[in-house]
């Protein structure tokens, strides 16, 4: 194992209409243009921020190939 050091970066808010999305979005588009390695996790039901990153491809992205199962559920199932 590598001296890789891990950061884990948290936006929340219960008040909608305060750029979280958005802010996320440009922190992980940023660091990622850095040479960071960022893994962005969309927990909203909205889907907004994976909507930002695939862009037109969102629907695509879920239901078809194996992409299909690349979903928070599916990565959870297993415990349950």
């Amino acid at each position: 194992m590598d001296n890789t050091t891990f950061k884990t970066i948290s936006v929340f808010n219960h008040k909608g209409g305060v750029s979280k999305t958005t802010t996320t979005y440009n922190i992980g588009w940023k660091l990622a243009t850095k040479g960071f390695k960022v893994l962005l996790v969309d927990g909203d039901p909205q889907c907004n921020l994976t909507g930002l990153i695939l862009k037109d491809n969102f629907e695509d992205y879920y239901t078809t190939g194996s992409s299909k199962l690349f979903n928070i559920k599916d990565a959870v199932r297993p415990a349950f």
